[in-house]
């Protein structure tokens, strides 16, 4: 990261942190920008932006981390295309498959309010422990049934640059045919 972005990173946590009432040592503004910089300048300033926004109490590296945009679906979507249609496919994160085996042990059982709540508590934790180590969104193809649709979320994965997370049959002729 540039000299120019520590900086920028710098003034905005110290603003920040003082729109929600603390004063935080020059030390730990410090080890917020080191943590933060995996995320990048434009995504941490506008987590910043958010945490001035919505956020209640005194700035903690959490309430950052957990407004970062980096390309994972929120928990309510997560769950949403987890269970589709066996017939489509979809494109996952590694914590939505995480989260979707927890669960499904409860979906099979008849319990769906219990395979949401699974679902949830653990895609959001798996999520948060990702973020806070700095890992961007690891994404997998979860073909469906209808080789149609899985040739389409092959096209669409491609466009949105989802291609090298594809394995090896669903990048090759067999499937694109």
């Amino acid at each position: 990261m540039s000299g120019s972005d520590a900086r920028a990173m710098l003034g905005a946590i110290t603003l920040t942190a003082e729109l929600c009432g603390a004063d935080l040592s020059e030390r730990a503004r410090a080890a917020m920008v080191r943590r933060l910089e995996p995320f990048g300048r434009a995504a941490v300033l506008a987590a910043l932006d958010r945490v001035q926004a919505e956020h209640h109490g005194r700035l903690t590296l959490a309430a950052v981390i957990d407004r970062i945009e980096d390309g994972r679906p929120g928990p309510e979507e997560a769950w949403a295309v987890c269970w589709r249609d066996e017939s489509e496919s979809a494109w996952l994160t590694a914590e939505q498959i995480r989260a979707a085996r927890a669960a499904a042990p409860l979906a099979r059982a008849g319990d769906p309010v219990g395979a949401r709540m699974a679902f949830l508590e653990v895609y959001r934790r798996e999520t948060r422990i990702a973020r806070s180590a700095g890992r961007p969104a690891e994404w997998r193809l979860a073909p469906g049934s209808d080789p149609e649709r899985l040739r389409e979320a092959v096209r669409l994965g491609a466009a949105r640059g989802l291609a090298r997370a594809l394995p090896p049959a669903a990048n090759g002729t067999d499937v694109a045919a």
